[in-house]
């Protein structure tokens, strides 16, 4: 099991889990569960212990790791359907799985599924008894076993729970190097208390620094962030993004790093953390709050000379003054870029940073210094990609390029144009960028509805665009649904197709779960 913590002991000590070293945490959470099976030797093969629940000793004839109990249990998981990933996406229940209060998860859930404390016990290997105490806070569980299990059977992504994210090697490799080489039970090496979500930085008691496994582990889960926000949008990740960047930010202005290779990570991991926030509350619509990070990511890379990153934030900064409504700031922006940049850049990021700054010329109405820019950004984009390139630059492709020049065209009026651009888009568009291709979708609606192709129009929104707002949660996808909902609400009366759409979108927009933007 790959977790990111360490191990709890009884005197408030933790053993890191990537070294011998011991440092006292400011508090102590205690698992006597651990504790006893420390105590009467798990690795004995007598003593052989239930790897599911952590209590039933099991039989020398069982040649299973489970109990009969647990193995049942792994039996009824299929019985329930998984919660859906916006469930756990709510904001009360990301809160209780990053603060691990497993007090509310099991209530939660419980209110969610409806099923029984019984059959809830069954399915995670405890007594209703237990799953009623710790459900009213009766009694405390911080047994990283029930975390996984409560994981794997409700679908909660582990990157809320702090267990290694999808993907993620680096740690994953860590623990399987310690398994092999530590002595001792494997039983005890997983029981770590949650340490990457709940707290890279202790806010109480005395606070630890650094090692640079630590700040891998944090850039991963700003790499997992990103993951989550190509496929649905900003709003199911920026809470969670916020709230590292400021434990970053908080560890690299207290020093807290354990050595100078430590600190370097820190610095452009900060950098790298506080321009994913940026973009994760630019699209929630939390544009302030965008400002400010960026704001803030673009001081710690002028601090610490990080130019590729300064420019990263900057041209971020010029999309966001596009979709504000402020063309000139997008523009000058876009400008101030470019000329940082020039001393280092390859030609994919300047064909970027002209094509933001066509984007800004466009919402400004002139057409003229709309082609030059966008003309520049092709040139550019065809002397190929180079080995210099950054790597947060993997996302501009072709089909990027044919996006800037389709919305650009719209933002001018060239219905037709940006209509033809924007079907070329969707053809090269990877189906894993889940937002990007419904921001395509809904901005050809748009420009359908703008050229009073209603039928057309609504089609469109019905067969291709609908279908994408199940699974997306960015801000600027659905704002702009509900204009084009609102825009064919004057026609449903003529048009059943215009009509079956603003019923489809009224319906999904009553079915989605609190805490879901609106």
């Amino acid at each position: 099991m790959d977790v990111m913590a360490p191990m709890i002991e009884r005197n408030g000590k933790c053993a890191n889990a990537y070294g011998n070293q011991s440092l006292t945490l400011g508090y102590s959470r205690v698992n006597p569960l651990n504790a006893r099976a420390t105590k009467r030797g798990v690795m004995s093969k007598e003593g052989r212990i239930c790897e599911r629940c952590g209590k039933a000793r099991l039989r020398a004839s069982n040649p299973s790791v489970h109990c009969g109990s647990c193995s049942r249990a792994e039996s009824l998981i299929g019985d329930v359907p998984e919660l859906p990933v916006e469930f756990w996406f709510r904001p009360e229940v990301t809160a209780a799985c990053m603060d691990w209060d497993l007090g509310k998860i099991f209530r939660y859930v419980l209110d969610e599924t409806r099923i029984s404390e019984e059959r809830f016990g069954q399915l995670i290997g405890r007594s209703q008894a237990q799953v009623w105490r710790i459900a009213n806070h009766k009694s405390e569980c911080y047994d990283i076993r029930v975390f996984k299990t409560v994981a794997d059977a409700f679908g909660c992504p582990p990157l809320l729970l702090g267990l290694a994210p999808t993907g993620t090697d680096l740690v994953a490799e860590v623990h399987r190097d310690k398994a092999r080489t530590d002595e001792g039970d494997p039983t005890d090496r997983r029981e770590f208390m949650i340490w990457g979500v709940s707290g890279l930085v202790s806010t109480s008691g005395s606070e630890r620094k650094l090692s640079e496994t630590d700040v891998a582990s944090l850039r991963q889960i700003a790499h997992d962030l990103q993951f989550q926000d190509d496929q649905r949008g900003g709003a199911a990740v920026a809470d969670i993004a916020h709230r590292h960047f400021r434990r970053a930010e908080h560890a690299l202005s207290k020093g807290l790093h354990s050595s100078p290779a430590a600190q370097r990570s820190l610095e452009a991991t900060s950098t790298e953390l506080g321009h994913a926030t940026g973009w994760f509350a630019f699209d929630s619509g939390r544009h302030t709050q965008a400002r400010a990070c960026y704001t803030e990511a673009l001081s710690i890379a002028d601090m610490v000379g990080d130019e590729p990153q300064a420019v990263r934030i900057l041209a971020s900064m010029s999309l966001q003054a596009t979709w504000r409504g402020q063309p000139y700031e997008a523009v000058r922006l876009a400008e101030y870029a470019q000329r940082r940049a020039l001393p280092w850049a390859t030609p994919q990021v300047l064909s970027m940073l002209n094509a933001r700054q066509a984007r800004g010329w466009a919402v400004m109405g002139d057409e003229a210094e709309f082609r030059k820019a966008i003309i520049r950004s092709k040139r550019f984009f065809d002397r190929g990609a180079h080995e210099d390139d950054p790597k947060w630059l993997w996302y501009y492709d072709y089909s990027q390029l044919l996006g800037d020049e389709a919305f650009g065209y719209a933002d001018l009026q060239r219905h037709q144009r940006a209509e033809d651009y924007l079907r070329l888009e969707l053809g090269q568009r990877d189906e894993h960028y889940g937002r990007e291709r419904a921001l395509a979708y809904a901005r050809l609606t748009e420009v359908m509805l703008a050229q009073g192709r209603i039928r057309d129009a609504s089609r469109t929104g019905l067969e291709s665009l609908l279908p994408c707002l199940h699974d997306v949660t960015s801000v600027r996808v659905l704002s702009k649904a509900a204009t084009i909902r609102d825009g064919l609400k004057p026609h449903a009366g003529r048009f059943s197709e215009a009509n079956d759409f603003v019923h489809a979108f009224d319906r999904l927009r009553q079915n989605q779960r609190p805490g879901s933007p609106r």
